[in-house]
């Protein structure tokens, strides 16, 4: 797996933090996490990956969840510029670093 698409609505991450996501499908973590087996493991079971959304691209990880999906977080800057609001659809192209 070198490219992985992630279509959903962007979410806020629980609590105080102003932290916003965008989660793969539980079937596509677990792919994700098959093809990352052999490879050596990166903190907290994450995945380097160039992400883009719109225009935009960036350099960050995908973060694995216990229940499966990964999730991706969509910077500030990115939600800005690409006006982005909590439930917009998204879809983020992702490849894999």
């Amino acid at each position: 797996m070198k490219e992985l698409i992630i279509t959903a609505r962007l979410q806020k991450w629980g609590g105080p933090s102003s932290w916003y996501y965008v989660a793969t499908t539980k079937e596509q973590g677990e792919k994700l996490r098959a093809a990352q087996k052999d490879k050596k493991r990166r903190g907290f079971g994450s995945v380097r990956v160039r992400a883009r959304v719109g225009e935009t691209s960036f350099d960050t990880s995908l973060f694995p969840t216990k229940d499966g999906p990964y999730l991706l977080f969509i910077k500030a800057g990115v939600r800005k510029k690409e006006g982005l609001m909590e439930k917009s659809p998204v879809q983020a192209r992702c490849t894999l670093l």
